[in-house]
């Protein structure tokens, strides 16, 4: 049974090259989204083994984003992913779960 995965990513190209890349790595890619809420509508209702969050998502930060899905669903494995280099982003998303 393939891991089921859901990216959430702000920007809509990398969201698909993300998706791109784990589908060809043999994950089953259940969706994306584009904004934090989204990303956490997708998590409740696909209910993933992964979940892969971009940590500058807007509105709703990606350590937000983290923190409630290991909250609601504690079997879903959260991956941060960021561009940015500032280590008190990776210690919150760490904190977050």
């Amino acid at each position: 049974m393939a891991v089921r995965a859901i990216a959430i990513e702000d920007d809509e190209a990398v969201a698909r090259l993300i998706a791109q890349v784990l589908s060809s790595h043999g994950f089953q890619v259940c969706g994306t989204a584009l904004t934090g809420e989204d990303g956490l509508a997708l998590a409740r209702k696909e209910k993933p083994d992964v979940a892969l969050v971009d940590l500058g998502l807007p509105r709703m930060s990606g350590e937000e984003v983290i923190q409630a899905i290991r909250q609601e669903l504690p079997k879903t494995k959260c991956i941060a992913l960021t561009a940015v280099d500032i280590p008190a982003r990776v210690l919150g998303a760490l904190r977050s779960g």
